[in-house]
């Protein structure tokens, strides 16, 4: 998929990435608090989650990442453009978080390697991603969808 093409109209659209955004953060807070030093987001995107991130989180530092270029509209922060799969990670962060994106991944177990040494002693991976059932009566009809 080509988030480039539909990064004017996702944000208006994508309703339920939208709502998944507000749940994930609500249950980071409920079971993890709201405090954390050096965030990282993976798959950024248009920014909803970090919306949610920057009005309901306290921290000192995030770090944005997406395959595309910034489209969160949110400054200041660091910004790490590339797939996640492929780019180092070169600091070591308190939460990693990731709303909608790990579906279109491919290596989980490298992935998951790979975040676990980038997350400080205590640190928290959290995300969220849509299950192989996704839009199943979609791709039954027109043929299209995502390979889980």
């Amino acid at each position: 998929m080509n988030f480039e093409n539909a990064k004017n109209s996702y944000r208006k659209n994508a309703i339920i990435q939208k709502q998944m955004a507000k749940t994930l953060v609500m249950l980071l807070i409920k079971n993890c608090g709201t405090g954390y030093s050096n965030i990282f987001e993976i798959g950024s995107g248009t920014g909803f989650l970090t919306d949610e991130i920057k009005n309901t989180l306290n921290f000192e530092e995030i770090t944005l990442n997406d395959i595309n270029d910034n489209y969160t509209g949110f400054e200041p922060y660091e910004y790490l453009k590339g797939d996640i799969e492929k780019i180092p990670i070169l600091k070591k962060f308190d939460l990693i978080i990731s709303n909608a994106v790990f579906q279109w991944l491919n290596d989980y177990e490298s992935l998951f390697k790979k975040l676990y040494l980038a997350l400080k002693d205590n640190g928290k991976l959290v995300f969220s991603a849509f299950g192989s059932k996704n839009f199943i009566q979609i791709k039954d009809i027109t043929g299209i969808g995502l390979d889980y």
